[in-house]
């Protein structure tokens, strides 16, 4: 079976590679809500902001409702790879480069596997870690980031996850979006990428604003 990352050349499917990523975050979700998230853990996260009452009724809701999120795990990743897809596209078109949004499609998926990775090392270094350290730095980290060589408890949990993005998995994702670019013969490599990397701080931008924006409904 030959498989090509811009789609030319294989019998895989973009739902094939969609249903193996798809398969990866049921797995990393049933360790985390199984394995990783105990009461204990609520408490250690929640303790400074609620009442011990409070983290137990929170903690009893997330039990009951943790069957939702294997039904909305395939829409948000469907809606993910999406908006990075039609990301990519845009200043494709702009340029008059044709490249079809299934190749992108697929490109953009085999770019998300680095990350189904990362959150699976992730889940394991957390179940081999002492419950009573596992806060909201600790749930913040990254594996092979540059959080690695920090002390997360001297950061503001915002920036502490900004500079987990710096890591082998988002370098990666680079890579492999750029060579996708390039193998649809339609980019130079070298512009394959810096349009990779241009797409990667931009998605950077939008997290970090997401993350500014929960960090501060919650404080």
């Amino acid at each position: 079976m030959k498989f090509g990352i811009s789609g030319n050349k294989t019998n895989i499917k973009n739902w094939h590679i969609f249903l193996l990523l798809l398969a990866g975050a049921y797995i990393n979700i049933w360790i985390m809500q199984q394995f990783v998230l105990t009461k204990a853990v609520y408490y250690n996260i929640y303790a400074d902001q609620l009442e011990i009452s409070r983290i137990d009724e929170i903690y009893t809701f997330q039990k009951r409702v943790n069957f939702l999120t294997y039904l909305i795990i395939p829409i948000i990743m469907l809606i993910k790879i999406t908006f990075v897809t039609l990301l990519t596209q845009f200043p494709l078109v702009m340029k008059l480069i044709d490249i079809s949004f299934g190749k992108l499609f697929r490109i953009i998926s085999c770019a998300t596997v680095p990350a189904v990775v990362s959150t699976f090392i992730k889940n394991v270094w957390l179940l081999n870690k002492p419950v009573e350290q596992l806060n909201s730095h600790a749930m913040a980290f990254v594996p092979f980031s540059l959080t690695n060589l920090l002390d997360g408890e001297h950061y503001p949990i915002a920036v502490y996850q900004l500079l987990g993005n710096i890591n082998i998995f988002e370098t990666l994702w680079c890579v492999i979006v750029a060579e996708g670019l390039y193998l649809t013969g339609k980019l130079k490599r070298l512009d394959a990428y810096l349009l990779s990397t241009c797409i990667w701080i931009a998605l950077l931008m939008f997290q970090w604003i997401f993350v500014l924006y929960f960090v501060k409904i919650n404080n």
